[in-house]
This record gives C-alpha cells, sequence and structure tokens, in this order.
C-alpha cells in the first residue's frame, strides 16, 4: 500500500523483526529444560510481546491471542493457562478499573486535582512539588490505577492553555507528574501489584504469619517518598526556568467552574473511603484485600446510590484487562515448566555467599527483575518469580516481605 496505508515501511520493518525474534528460538538447541514444549511457548510469548511493544495489534487481541495459542498448541493445559480468572485478582482488576472510570466520569479526580494545585503558588519549585503531591495523592485514593492518566491530562491542558509546550518548564511538570503517580508506587498500596503478589505468594505468607497490607506497605515503604523528593529536587534543578506563569489562577478558575460537588462525586467519594478503610484495617479483620474491589465499586450503580451511569463501564479499559490476565498467564505458564525455580536455583549461591550482604543481595534481585522486564510485562514477572523469591528469602533467612516489597520497587 502506499505510505499512509497500513503497511507501510515502518510497519514491514516492525512485522520482520517480531517474526525474527520469535523464530530465534528455533536457534537454541533443546535440552533438559528448553523442550520443544517450552520453545513453543517462548515462540509464541515473544511474538505476542513483539506486537504489543511495536503497536501491530490492539492490547486485547494480544491478551486473548496467547492464552488461545497456548491452549491450541498444548503448551500448557487449559486450567493452568486460564488460571487467573479462577481467584479474585481479575475481578479485583476490573472493580479498580471500573472505580477509577467512575470517579473520572464523575469529575471527583479533576476536582481533587483542583483543589490541590489551586493552593500552589506560581513559583517554579511550589509548582512542581505541588504536581508532584497531587499524583502522590491521586495514585493513593485510586490505589494505583489511573492517576497518572488524570494529572497527565490536566498538566498537559495547563501547559497548552499557558503556551509553555516544549519549554523546560512543561518537561519538569511532565517529570512531576510521572515521579508522583507512577515512582509512588514504591510506597503506596497499589493494587494491581500486590493483589498479583499476594495472590502467588499465599501460601508462604499464610506459613509465616506475614499481611501485606496498605498500612503495612506505608510503613515499611515510606523512605522511599524520600528517595522520590529528591528525584524531584534533582530534576528541578536539571529543569530550572525563570519562568513566571499565573498556574495558581489557572487552578482556581478551573475549580470554580465545576461549581458545587454533584451528589455522584459525593458518592464515589464515600466509595472511595470505605475501601481505604477496608484495607487499612485489613490486618485485624483478615479478609481478601481483593474483595474491597469486587464488591464495593459495582455499589454505585444502586440507584439510591447514584453514584455511576451505565456509561462509565463502557469507559473501562477492557482492552487493559484482558492484556493483563494474558501477561500474568505468560507467568503462570512460565511457572508450570519450572522458569521461576530455575532462576531461583542460578541466583542462590550468590546469595549465600553474599553472607548478609544486604546490597549484594538485593541488587541481585533488582537485576534478575530489570532484566527480565525486557522479556515480560511487570504483571507476568510478578506471576512468575513472586512463590519462588518469597521460597530463597526464607532459605537465606530474610524476610519474605522484604523480597516482595523488592519486587514491586524493581
Amino acid at each position: 500500500m502506499t505510505s499512509g496505508g497500513y503497511f507501510t515501511r515502518s510497519t514491514i520493518i516492525k512485522w520482520t523483526i517480531s517474526i525474527i525474534l520469535s523464530l530465534s528460538m528455533f536457534a537454541i538447541p533443546l535440552g533438559n529444560f528448553f523442550t520443544s514444549q517450552v520453545r513453543l511457548f517462548f515462540i509464541i510469548t515473544i511474538f505476542g510481546l513483539a506486537l504489543a511493544a511495536f503497536e501491530l495489534l490492539p492490547e486485547i487481541a494480544i491478551g486473548a491471542l496467547m492464552p488461545a495459542l497456548w491452549i491450541i498448541f498444548d503448551v500448557a493445559p487449559t486450567n493452568v493457562v486460564m488460571s487467573p480468572w479462577l481467584g479474585t485478582v481479575m475481578y479485583m482488576t476490573i472493580g479498580m478499573l471500573l472505580l477509577a472510570a467512575t470517579c473520572s466520569d464523575s469529575g471527583l479526580l479533576k476536582r481533587i486535582s483542583f483543589m490541590v494545585m489551586s493552593v500552589v503558588g506560581n513559583n517554579y519549585w511550589a509548582l512542581i512539588f505541588g504536581v508532584f503531591f497531587a499524583g502522590v495523592l491521586l495514585s493513593f485514593i485510586t490505589f494505583g490505577a489511573c492517576g497518572h492518566i488524570i494529572l497527565g491530562t490536566l498538566c498537559f491542558g495547563l501547559c497548552k492553555s499557558l503556551n509553555i509546550m516544549d519549554t523546560k518548564m512543561s518537561a519538569a511538570i511532565a517529570m512531576s507528574v510521572m515521579l508522583g503517580c507512577c515512582s509512588s508506587h514504591c510506597f503506596l498500596y497499589v493494587a494491581p501489584a500486590y493483589g498479583v503478589i499476594n495472590a502467588m505468594a499465599a501460601d508462604i505468607l499464610t506459613e509465616y504469619h506475614i499481611n501485606i497490607s496498605m498500612i503495612g506497605i506505608l510503613a515499611h515503604n515510606w523512605p522511599m517518598l524520600l528517595v522520590c523528593i529528591f528525584s524531584v529536587f534533582v530534576l528541578g534543578k536539571i529543569f530550572k526556568t525563570d519562568m513566571q506563569i499565573e498556574t495558581k489562577k489557572y487552578f482556581q478558575q478551573s475549580l470554580k467552574a465545576m461549581g458545587p460537588m454533584s451528589k455522584a462525586e459525593k458518592a464515589n467519594l464515600a466509595i472511595l473511603l470505605i475501601i481505604t478503610i477496608y484495607l487499612l484495617t485489613q490486618p485485624l479483620h483478615k479478609l481478601d484485600a481483593n474483595l474491597a474491589f469486587c464488591i464495593f465499586p459495582w455499589l454505585l450503580f444502586f440507584p439510591f446510590i447514584g453514584g455511576a451511569e451505565m456509561k462509565s463501564i463502557h469507559h473501562v479499559n477492557w482492552s487493559m484487562i484482558i492484556f493483563i490476565a494474558g501477561c500474568m498467564s505468560i507467568g503462570t505458564v512460565a511457572s508450570s515448566f519450572g522458569f521461576g525455580d530455575l532462576i531461583a536455583e542460578y541466583i542462590t549461591p550468590i546469595f549465600i555467599t553474599a553472607e548478609g550482604n544486604m546490597f549484594k543481595i538485593f541488587g541481585t534481585l533488582f537485576g534478575t527483575v530489570f532484566a527480565l522486564n525486557f522479556l515480560m510485562t511487570p504483571t507476568a514477572i510478578w506471576a512468575l518469580i513472586t512463590a519462588p523469591m518469597a521460597q530463597l528469602a526464607t532459605t537465606v533467612g530474610i524476610n519474605p516481605q522484604t523480597f516482595l516489597y523488592a519486587l514491586v520497587s524493581s
């Protein structure tokens, strides 16, 4: 086709690379672990992830095709491939993204952002730190679901309206959004991450009477907040500018234009508070944290609550949900081959010879997860190595909870 059509030169190159990467598995000789079944698994998986990386197919198509192909080619049993749907993790994900959609549709998240940012002055440092803390707050109240989408959109609008796109200030604002909404996951309860981790490490957590909760994550990982604050400062220095803009006035006018809080906003705020209380008190009632997202967001559709309209269901990122399930399946199928145990077997000697050297131990853990990020999505990594790493932690005499926190940070 001509330029601008589907088969452009760039597209053909991307498809070619995806095919070559997947077929390169034939260059690896078969062995005790790398059987024909494992090779087929890697061919399908690498091809699917390459298509996702190059954005050649919609995520929902890739998330549906990979599990189907594993079943068709008898890579793994159906119950293993579809295991993500047999627990509460995927239903928690649906509820979490639904809550994000209803809070966004009602205007609550935008109102909270405007309220936080309207108290920020026109000073450069006040602005970027205000954006950062607004991101932390949004990530906290959305449980890591969509803070970046809301704040990123608002700050994009700010930069466009003030005509500061492609300036140092816009770069500083963008990096503050990233640190507040994404890097803050190191010390906040992120439902997708800990939903998978709690499920995969359930046996070890029960055996050692460990409970990973929202309040525990905050209490144990709060020093990472200082790291993020320092990062904002460093990036602020890098993108330092003397430009003065009326940011405070912009957010105050935006907040005023929203008018009084609606019934839908109040209902969403109430559900957010209920879920937060549920998660904060989880160490006491011991109920599955995922159940909060499986139940409470749906209450917003009850007529006497009136917190959501049917359109919010259509605004849920269903493509992401199917893709997350497919990525979790990568981890569970790989685990069925003993891939996670194989990784643990290779790094166990390093941990043992480290003799308590925490820098070496956690440096190795970080390096392992960092390398896996080139082969898998974070969800797949958590599904693959959570259980082996938790078990490895007990082998070298370290609290498994520490390793599980490190998996999220890595």
